[in-house]
Parts: C-alpha cells; structure tokens; sequence
C-alpha cells in the first residue's frame, strides 16, 4: 500500500509545476533559477518528501520486527537487500 501510495505521489509530483522545476535544476541549476525556479523551495520539498516517505516505512518496518536493534537493521544482507532494490527497479 505504501508503495502504491508513494508511486502515485511520485507521478504526481513530476507531472506538476515542481516536478519540471526538479527537472531543470537536475539539468542546470543557475539556468533553473534564471528562470525563475525558488532553488531553495524545490530542495526543501525534495528533502520532505523522501524524508516522510523513509520515515513511513521505517514505521511500518519497524512494526513488523516488534522490536529494534542495531544488529538486525544494518547487518550486511539488508544493505546488500537495499542496493538491489534500488538497482533493480529503473524510474
């Protein structure tokens, strides 16, 4: 549900007036803000939604485990786990 939530989030998001603000920073950020794009806003709004996001399903993860140790979070196979996720599904 998370994921279908943040999907739809996302598409929102790069459809919308911010999404091409991303866009031109990404490409260029001095022409980005010649053109009027608030560098500043876009960065922030990037920082919170990623931010909520992570923070959502670390809840949920954490939820699942019942409880949190340092050992069992970043042990080198949820790295490993993470890297490939990352990887493997192309935006």
């Amino acid at each position: 549900m998370i994921a279908i939530a943040s999907t739809l989030v996302l598409i929102y998001t790069i459809d919308s007036k911010l999404g091409k603000g991303w866009r031109a920073i990404r490409d260029n950020e001095d022409v980005a803000q010649s053109l009027g794009v608030n560098i500043y806003r876009a960065k922030l709004v990037a920082l919170v939604i990623s931010g909520f996001i992570t923070g959502l399903v670390g809840g949920v993860w954490a939820t699942k485990l019942s409880v949190i140790e340092p050992y069992s979070i970043f042990n080198l196979s949820w790295t490993i786990s993470a890297v490939n996720m990352v990887k493997v599904i192309p935006i």
